[in-house]
């Protein structure tokens, strides 16, 4: 999806702990923040007297967003900051339920990572930036802009652009933790690292034996037998090589704004989060329109981003399961993860009731963390991720088509500082690197990084199209670079 700038909110800090959120005193009203130094103007405030409930805004500001608010243009306006953190607001949701076990404590170390803000640095190349020339500077994002050419230390990329929130686990500790631009407890949207989800989903399935992956889509989903489906496997699916109409990058470069397009009308079908009502040629169901898909090129041969082939996937996880997709993530994943609250996925509003299983999935940062956890040793023993799933996401299959496609050559390795050490993509998930480090990303900055041999996770939200990804491998980096500020053996 296309990405506009808006200026940070900026929470204010307890000088002697920089993780506390200033609340007022009752009958007290705290100054506003200073404007944004890369933007300039006035951010709106981002905190309320404390237990009014608001989730940090004031009744006032919270009005005004919700009045101001339009679906059609809902991802793309200021009042994104609120709408990215309090989605069920403005949508229905299907609950994702943690169950009635115990939050899993994640311990506190930050004195581990105290340094980590001031000693990871990077320049983001700007081809990551999007600026190929004069004319993408011209009208490149303030930030953008900014970044171009400049080394930054993570703690200036976080006060200086829209990164909301960023964490960091080692050996399941919370070693690094920031809430710039949102609450511990909202619940953000993760955008596409919600496949994440849907490919374990499945890769689970697999491991149970109850689907083999070699086999065709049409094999599960009775709709699509007769359709161009049937060449489709879901070996295919889970490495976004199905082949099939509706590529989100490959398809032009204007998929998510040209009506003609079929990815534009897969999204209409989706009523209820984005109004195109106008400018739709069908009236089908989101199912229905997905079995008038034609293919495009043979299946397997091309890593084109699809949130097609994530959404077919889902439709899988419900056949042979017989459960609704969030009651399945539920049931395997959430309630197992000691997750501190409910999640929530978006319902397409297609009269279906499906969830958004491609993009719709929201909760808060520690809770997106202990998911990346669930992938490393010391989440284990939470008994979520079967061994032998991390292993087929580091195994490479068919690591060739990782360059075939958009996404692959101009997104992912422009935006590591090793990108040429990508090895492939895996089970939704957008690369993996030969140390077996994995990373998933979601429009609009959304990131999970995890790192089973070094017991790392990175995680963060955000609400820009700058590539923050660059930041969680530079950490794993400098851990083995030893420039953590303490020695490996103390890790």
């Amino acid at each position: 999806m296309s990405i506009i700038s808006h200026s940070p909110i900026h929470l204010p800090r307890d000088p002697k702990n920089p993780l506390s959120i200033l609340t007022a005193d009752d009958g007290d009203s705290l100054p506003s923040p200073p404007p944004n130094p890369i933007t300039g103007g006035r951010p709106f405030r981002c905190w309320a007297k404390e237990g009014t409930g608001v989730k940090g805004y004031t009744p006032e500001e919270r009005r005004r967003f919700q009045a101001a608010w339009k679906k059609r243009a809902w991802n793309f306006t200021r009042t994104s900051f609120y709408t990215h953190n309090n989605m069920s607001e403005f949508f229905p949701v299907a609950q994702v339920s943690r169950g009635l076990s115990a939050p899993l404590k994640l311990p506190i170390a930050l004195e581990i990572g105290a340094n980590l803000g001031q000693i990871i640095r990077h320049t983001i190349p700007d081809k990551a930036l999007g600026i190929n020339s004069e004319a993408d500077r011209a009208t490149a994002s303030a930030e953008a802009r900014w970044l171009s050419g400049r080394e930054v230390t993570l703690n200036e990329y976080i006060e200086k652009t829209d990164v909301h929130s960023f964490i960091v686990l080692h050996k399941g500790r919370i070693v690094f933790e920031r809430y710039s631009r949102m609450q511990p407890s909202d619940k953000h949207l993760w955008w596409s690292v919600s496949k994440t989800l849907c490919g374990f989903a499945v890769a689970l399935l697999e491991h149970r034996g109850l689907v083999d992956v070699y086999r065709s889509v049409a094999q599960y989903v009775p709709r699509f037998k007769g359709t161009d489906w049937e060449r489709v496997r879901l070996i295919d699916l889970l490495h976004m090589a199905s082949g099939m109409e509706g590529r989100e990058h490959d398809d032009g470069g204007d998929e998510n704004s040209n009506p003609k397009k079929t990815y534009f009308q897969y999204l209409a079908t989706f009523e209820g989060i984005f109004e195109t009502k106008a400018q739709r040629t069908n009236n089908m169901s989101t199912l229905e329109y997905l079995a008038t898909l034609k293919r495009q090129k043979t299946p397997g041969t091309a890593y084109e981003y699809s949130d097609v082939d994530t959404d077919v996937l889902s439709l899988v996880v419900e056949s042979v399961s017989g459960l609704p997709c969030a009651t399945f993530i539920s049931r395997e994943v959430w309630s197992k993860l000691g997750a501190d609250s409910d999640g929530h996925m978006l319902i397409t509003g297609d009269g279906s009731g499906a969830v958004w299983s491609a993009a719709g999935m929201c909760s808060t940062l520690r809770d997106l963390a202990r998911w990346g956890l669930a992938w490393t040793p010391s989440g284990a023993s939470l008994g979520v991720v079967p061994p032998d799933v991390v292993a087929k996401v580091q195994a490479p299959w068919r690591p060739q088509i990782f360059d075939r496609g958009w996404i692959g050559p101009h997104l992912l390795r422009p935006g590591f500082s090793d990108g040429h050490r990508i090895s492939h993509n895996a089970y939704q998930w957008d690369c993996v690197f030969d140390d077996g480090s994995f990373y998933k990303g979601g429009a609009r900055d959304q990131g999970l990084y995890v790192c089973p041999k070094r017991d790392l996770v990175v995680a963060f939200f955000g609400v820009q199209g700058l590539p923050t990804k660059a930041f969680g491998r530079k950490i794993a980096l400098a851990f083995d670079e030893g420039k953590w500020g303490v020695t490996g053996a103390n890790l």
